[in-house]
């Protein structure tokens, strides 16, 4: 790193190859990205079955094309799983509509489905029965 600086402060350019070796950054987001791909593609086996190739196919590239060391893959793999933990916690799932997974508006009574109709809010509010549920 210093002789690229020095040589950067004398010459004013770069040295050769001086962005070409890997970087290492951990976690590798490139494997925690794709298996949180994984994960929810796994609702539909079409899906899964294209997404799980990807997914080795990242977790080999990323550690020979030395962007990542073999410890950020596990570590990425760490953190796709507490965001998908997270992210179900907080967001409610239903099976609105036959679709697993569809989350509902929080207004919309169960058993009803949102009015999606173009009509103004304003409207849709003033058309609404008296003493709705929260």
């Amino acid at each position: 790193m210093w002789r690229v600086r020095e040589q950067l402060i004398q010459t004013r350019q770069f040295p050769p190859g001086a962005f070409a070796a890997g970087l290492a950054a951990m976690p590798s987001l490139h494997v925690a990205n794709m298996l949180v791909f994984v994960i929810y593609a796994n609702r539909l086996r079409w899906l899964w079955l294209a997404y799980f190739p990807l997914l080795a196919w990242i977790v080999i590239e990323a550690v020979v094309s030395r962007y990542h060391y073999v410890i950020d893959l596990p570590a990425g793999a760490i953190l796709a799983l507490a965001c998908v933990q997270v992210s179900n916690r907080l967001l409610p799932q239903s099976t609105a509509g036959g679709v697993p997974g569809q989350l509902r508006p929080k207004d919309v009574p169960a058993g009803t489905s949102p009015d999606t109709s173009r009509r103004p809010r304003a409207e849709r509010l003033q058309s609404r029965p008296a003493g709705g549920s929260t």
